[in-house]
């Protein structure tokens, strides 16, 4: 489902329920100056429910739409104006001709492209303190931001893919030979894990075997 259309969906919940609310709200008071007390009544118990139904949907909808509230990433205008020609993000236009941007995907693509050269170039993964925020800074793109691209974009938690970064490198270093001229330990330490444990976890659980294991089968 797309995130335009995942956006009308919501809308369109959430504008149906305020309607029902009003709506019974506006008959019943003006229904009640023209009502013996008897009708009133029984009609006051079913807008009662009415409304009760109307309300409950405006409390519950944002649980059936949880994304809602994180909101979907929209490009600074900083971002396109500050970009080379070269570089500019792709523009579309629109029936009548005039030029439009597809800020969500190519957004979450620009983010793709400055969180990988950043990862590669400057290798950040190496100090065992590097996290979301020092990423955000670096690249100049909002920490919320990021938040929703590893978790609806990379599927997966920032820790992680910074850790599959580490153990990138680890790997690197072992089919370079540095296992034979160091510990496995220093090697993780090198590659940006502040432990042993942590290594030796985080490396089980990326590549299904132990550092010690993955030397074995790659000497």
């Amino acid at each position: 489902m797309s995130k335009q259309h995942f956006m009308r969906k919501w809308l369109f919940n959430l504008l149906a329920f305020t309607f029902v609310l009003v709506v019974s709200q506006i008959f019943l008071v003006s229904k009640s100056f023209a009502m013996h007390f008897s009708e009133l009544f029984f009609t006051f118990n079913i807008l009662r429910v009415i409304s009760f139904t109307g309300l409950l949907g405006l409390l519950i909808s944002p649980f059936f739409y949880p994304s809602i509230l994180y909101g979907l990433p929209r490009i600074p205008t900083t971002e396109l104006s500050n970009k080379p020609d070269g570089e500019r993000i792709p523009q579309k236009n629109t029936s009548d001709g005039r030029p439009t941007i597809n800020l969500e995907s190519d957004y979450l693509s620009h983010i793709f492209q400055k969180t990988e050269s950043f990862m590669q170039e400057q290798q950040p993964y190496l100090k065992p303190d590097f996290n979301l925020l020092q990423l955000s800074v670096q690249i100049e793109v909002p920490a919320h931001h990021l938040g929703y691209y590893f978790r609806e974009i990379k599927k997966q938690s920032f820790n992680d893919y910074r850790n599959e970064w580490r153990i990138n490198h680890a790997k690197k270093m072992i089919h370079e030979g540095k296992a034979s001229e160091m510990t496995l330990e220093a090697i993780g330490m090198i590659s940006g894990f502040s432990s042993r444990n942590a290594f030796i976890s985080d490396f089980k659980k990326h590549e299904g075997v132990s550092p010690g294991s993955y030397v074995a089968q790659n000497n």
